[in-house]
């Protein structure tokens, strides 16, 4: 049975490809046509996913979406307007363009990909579900999803066993987690929906407790492991993009404007938000594991990107297993709600354990030369080059790693990486700064050996997707500066030699040369772009920036080597 899955008409589109219960292929359209968190239909991951089958739309069984279209009209819109009438009236223009891109739903995809093949809707917190307990290496698992929100849910609690979900629970917008920290992100004057991961790097820096009981007052815990907002602090339900109210501002003080510094109020604020969060996911995980007494839980949905939080679920206590979906927001809808269909509603048995997420393209040698010869690089093929790597971040250069498949999701795992050496204390703002061209507190992530992670960390449970926040040991924060985030934490990446055997081999000889075996990883792009996809995205990227070396699988190139005035600017870097 062959079923693809898609995210479209609406931000962070993509697709994914199920064949036989088999998860072949995933990529983000954002990758491809190299526009950042793109909405345009999903043409080219479409066509990436049946390449990668050896098959084409006609071969398909059924297409799978993660809405229902008629639960938005009657939850989301018409109770939603009735509920807080006239309030909300400043939503109808959003409205109607919600029902142009919805009601005529399943015409629109099939007009859109020009084959009339059958289309499965699956429930948008469903598709969640699917897309984290279904490809986990559970039998039965408690199941929590968490986002701005679907049709009109924002939050769902459930209990999985074998291929059947029992709901528990939900909460319904505009009671929406997701929503009140993006509305954090809006405060902070960057981008809501979007932005969220600088609002979590932010929180750090700040004091709590300076504005902690004011926030605290916006959530209230239920008895039944739930909980509400206090609406009156924002206005997101009653007009689109307005996100706070005059109470917020008279209470927190006013938006950071675009440019303007980062003060104490500014990180106070987060900080006191995070732990608001942070509090919040964990009465729902202490009433979800007295509701299942289950031992493992399941995680997706945007929030499930707040490693911190996340981190935090397991040293809890309650559940001893954790697997955390790592497409775990809108983009990951394809693989949730094609799992969801083939296991759940046709009743097939669970046969997809999710061991790592290369699911992406990769670049063959013809095209790695090709891209190379085109831009006239002078390079060196290395007949070791983890050991060549290892060596030159010894020296203090900063790697742009591509090889194998592309990682799905947002995290870059060793295919899309930038590496450098964690030794030493300058390398955060060397890489920020002169490189990823982004904010000087955003961290970067340790990656280290799956088997050596307890001799740096306090947790060694294994994160081979950079989703759990670990304390680093006092007696190695010195040893590693450049990944100790400013709360005393990194965001590790545990590696297994079966599941990047180029990856672990660098840290293995990085070991060798430093006994450190930790390095640090960040993702191939700059503030702005989607992560390189192919080859050639890789040596504009190189090339545009102040990255000191390129490695195209054996292929090395040192900036060094090159005669700079031979090479123009990429166009997509010229504003750095």
């Amino acid at each position: 049975m062959k079923i693809l899955g898609i995210n479209a008409f609406g931000h962070d589109t993509s697709a994914a490809l199920l064949i036989d219960g088999q998860l072949v292929a995933a990529v983000e359209e954002e990758r491809l046509n190299r526009e950042k968190h793109t909405r345009v239909f999903p043409y080219q991951s479409i066509k990436f996913c049946l390449d990668q089958g050896g098959i084409s739309l006609e071969d398909i069984d059924c297409l799978t979406y993660a809405y229902k279209p008629h639960l938005w009209l009657t939850h989301r819109f018409l109770y939603h307007q009735l509920r807080y009438f006239p309030f909300a009236l400043g939503e109808l223009r959003y409205a109607g363009r919600q029902f142009r891109k919805f009601i005529p739903l399943k015409r629109n995809i099939r007009k859109a990909i020009n084959c009339d093949i059958p289309v499965a809707f699956i429930k948008h917190h469903d598709a969640h579900i699917g897309s984290t307990y279904l490809v986990s290496p559970f039998d039965r698992a408690a199941i929590l999803t968490v986002d701005g929100l679907g049709e009109y849910e924002s939050c769902s609690l459930s209990d999985g066993y074998g291929n059947k979900v029992k709901r528990l629970q939900h909460v319904n917008f505009p009671h929406s987690l997701g929503t009140m920290y993006a509305c954090i992100t809006y405060f902070l004057g960057y981008i809501p929906e979007m932005d969220e991961g600088k609002t979590m790097g932010l929180s750090a820096y700040g004091d709590p407790d300076a504005y902690y009981k004011e926030f605290k007052k916006i959530v209230t815990l239920k008895r039944d492991g739930t909980y509400d907002l206090d609406l009156s602090y924002f206005m997101y339900h009653l007009k689109r993009d307005a996100w706070l109210s005059d109470k917020f501002y008279r209470i927190f003080g006013p938006k950071r404007q675009p440019g303007e510094e980062i003060n104490d109020r500014h990180r106070a604020v987060t900080a006191a938000a995070q732990r608001v969060l942070e509090e919040t996911i964990l009465h729902i995980t202490e009433h979800l594991h007295k509701k299942t007494k289950q031992t493992a839980i399941c995680v997706a949905g945007g929030v499930a990107l707040n490693c911190v939080t996340n981190g935090m679920i397991l040293d809890q206590g309650y559940f001893k297993d954790i697997f955390i979906q790592p497409a775990s927001g809108d983009n990951g809808l394809p693989i949730g709600s094609a799992f969801y269909y083939y296991n759940v509603i046709m009743g097939k048995p669970r046969r997809y354990v999710a061991s790592d997420t290369y699911l992406g393209p990769a670049a063959s040698e013809d095209e790695i030369t090709a891209a190379l010869e085109k831009y006239k690089l002078p390079v060196k093929k290395s007949a070791n080059a983890s050991a060549d790597i290892a060596s030159l971040l010894t020296q203090k250069k900063v790697i742009g790693l591509f090889q194998g498949r592309m990682e799905f999701g947002p995290r870059a795992l060793g295919n899309r990486s930038i590496l450098a050496d964690p030794r030493y204390p300058d390398m955060k703002d060397i890489v920020n700064n002169r490189v990823k061209f982004r904010e000087p507190f955003r961290p970067f992530a340790p990656s280290v050996h799956a088997e050596r992670c307890k001799e740096y960390f306090e947790n060694d449970y294994p994160s081979p997707y950079m989703l759990l926040v670990y304390k680093v040991k006092p007696d190695k924060k010195k040893v590693i500066p450049s990944i100790v985030h400013e709360d005393q934490t990194g965001r590790v990446q545990t590696v297994l030699r079966d599941v990047n055997p180029m990856l672990y081999e660098i840290i293995k000889e990085f070991d060798k040369l430093t006994s450190v075996p930790v390095i640090l990883n960040t993702s191939f792009n700059i503030k702005g772009e989607p992560i390189v996809c192919s080859a050639e995205d890789a040596i504009r990227c190189f090339l545009g920036t102040n990255l000191d070396v390129l490695v195209l699988e054996n292929y090395i190139v040192k900036k060094d080597d090159l005669n700079l005035v031979d090479y123009e600017p990429q166009e997509n870097y010229r504003h750095h």
